[in-house]
């Protein structure tokens, strides 16, 4: 007899509702979760379809599960796997029928890590160098059974590189022809120099003997060419050793002053063919010895001081060198060379240090030149461990300066008789008065004289130095000595010397013309016009200190008779 079964229990109508709607909340629950998942692979799809970057999905066995629209366009249709035909990794990256050992799919799959590889795929409309990523993808038991792999287009990237390779092999064959050339031209220095020197010293020899007027002037036009072609073979020999590094900066302790006198009196010739006022500034604190190879110093100086020269036709060339910062043990030393030439335009002024640069064509051609010589002072002055600039205004001139750090030579250190500094033998309060047309050299002439202190006024021209010297003379502090420059007008100097003698409160005064040697004329005929003494400018001022000095001397004996 079968067990008696329990009647099953009957849902009222109100559980029934509350089920149905619980199952209409369960379906609008996952409702929404269906359509934010079609909206993140939407928003997924856009994204991967959408880039540079190439995207393919692979299962275990590297067969195309999907692939975004850049590379059905990088491999053609034949990769699309809608068709029915499932593509393999190898088939579309190297189309080899064998998975490659550096496939990074295959990596990926085989070690659960991000695999990378840097490949050439010449499959496809075009070759194209890709980096390519392989990210493992893990199914719900742990296990890597896809991967994404994500294709980069480097292709430009690789050219640019091999570009880059090509230059650089380029830059270093030219480097190592230009340093063949440079230690050519510098191991040739000695065959070229030699016969040229030969020329210029016999040129040199046969204008000195008797020969005809067409002769001499034939002979001049040889030594004028042959002194240019000298500096140009100079210039070119110097910067092949600089480039071919066998230039060496020596370092022996020297008289700055001299080195520097040496630059002014090679040019001072030049400059006043042309009519230049060359005017040389030696800052009152310059040290008066101090260590370097004063070879270079005069070579890059000589170089701006020549440019200089060359480029202006009318006003002046001051050369300042003063001391610019410094200890007890070293000096920094600022060589500056002001003009009033051509100038340099502003958007030229960073190339004038660049070798064979001119500011134009037209420089070239009215100036000659090779265009080496401030590279090769700018070089030199960076071998000294100093810097060069230029400050420029067209057609108002320009400033080229260099910095040096020179050591001071000790003072116990021997000097040369000749060299060495005579103290100043001048009463301190001396009254001297500076006549001079140029403003700038009246103001250096002045600023030398009162650094042995003395007591200076200066005068443009000749009728303010006569009031200058009256004044004086009515107020009990008459002047000692007057030097007179020669460019000085209303009157000019022999003229103002005359006046001066010939004045009963003014004859004692000393006199001295400060000239240049085109206008020294006659030293007993300057005499008779009542100059004591001349000197030649520009001078150094050890000259111009002797000359107040035997001034001082003559009055001391004078006062003693």
């Amino acid at each position: 007899m079968s067990p008696k079964r329990e009647p099953a229990a009957i849902e009222t109508v109100d559980s029934l509702r509350r089920r149905v709607e619980e199952l209409e909340r369960w379906f609008k629950r996952q409702d929404r979760q269906i359509r934010f998942l079609e909206r993140e692979r939407q928003k997924l799809s856009a994204l991967v379809n959408h880039t540079d970057a190439g995207f393919l999905v692979f299962d275990a066995a590297l067969s195309v599960l999907w692939l975004n629209n850049v590379c059905r366009e990088w491999f053609g249709r034949g990769a699309d796997v809608s068709s029915g035909r499932a593509a393999t990794c190898n088939d579309l990256l190297c189309g080899s029928p064998q998975v490659c050992r550096e496939c990074p799919a295959a990596a990926a799959l085989a070690t659960a890590t991000v695999s990378h590889r840097e490949m050439r795929s010449d499959l496809g409309e075009a070759a194209r160098y890709i980096y390519a990523t392989a990210m493992p993808i893990k199914s719900p038991d742990n296990c890597v059974d896809e991967c994404i792999l994500m294709l980069q287009d480097i292709t430009n990237l690789e050219v640019l590189r091999r570009s880059q390779e090509a230059l650089l092999r380029a830059k270093e064959a030219a480097e190592s022809a230009s340093r063949s050339k440079s230690e050519f031209l510098a191991n040739m220095s000695h065959e070229v120099r030699t016969p040229m020197t030969g020329i210029l010293c016999m040129s040199t020899h046969l204008l000195g003997t008797s020969i005809s007027s067409e002769q001499q002037e034939c002979l001049s036009i040889i030594q004028t060419a042959g002194e240019s072609l000298l500096t140009i073979i100079n210039d070119i020999l110097d910067f092949s050793r600089i480039e071919a590094g066998r230039l060496s900066i020596e370092s022996a302790p020297f008289e700055l002053v001299a080195t520097v006198d040496e630059v002014v009196t090679l040019v001072a010739e030049k400059a006043e063919e042309k009519g230049l006022e060359l005017i040389v500034r030696y800052a009152p604190d310059l040290p008066c010895r101090i260590v370097g190879d004063a070879g270079r110093i005069r070579q890059a100086l000589m170089n701006l001081v020549g440019n200089a020269i060359k480029f202006t036709e009318k006003g002046y060339v001051f050369i300042s060198v003063e001391k610019s910062g410094g200890d007890g043990a070293k000096a920094q030393l600022r060589f500056a060379v002001e003009d009033t030439g051509i100038g340099i335009p502003a958007d030229m002024l960073s190339s004038v240090f660049e070798k064979f640069t001119q500011a134009d064509g037209s420089i070239t051609r009215r100036y000659g030149g090779t265009g080496l010589g401030l590279s090769i002072s700018k070089q030199l002055v960076e071998l000294m461990q100093g810097e060069i600039s230029v400050s420029s205004t067209v057609n108002a001139g320009s400033t080229f300066s260099f910095v040096l750090p020179l050591a001071l030579a000790h003072p116990a250190m021997p000097q040369p008789p000749a060299m060495s500094p005579q103290p100043p033998a001048i009463p301190a309060g001396m009254r001297i008065l500076v006549v001079h047309a140029h403003d700038k050299g009246r103001e250096v002439l002045a600023e030398q004289i009162a650094s042995w202190k003395a007591r200076v006024h200066a005068a443009a021209t000749g009728s303010d130095a006569i009031a200058a010297l009256r004044s004086a003379h009515d107020a009990g502090e008459a002047f000692s000595l007057v030097i007179i420059a020669s460019d000085v007008l209303d009157p000019a100097p022999e003229a103002l010397a005359g006046s001066i003698r010939t004045d009963p409160l003014l004859k004692s005064t000393a006199l001295v013309l400060w000239t240049t040697r085109g206008r020294l004329g006659d030293p007993e005929r300057l005499k008779s016009a009542g100059f004591d003494a001349y000197l030649v400018r520009p001078a150094r001022p050890s000259q111009l200190l002797d000359v107040l000095a035997a001034h001082c001397a003559v009055e001391r004996i004078a006062s003693h008779s």
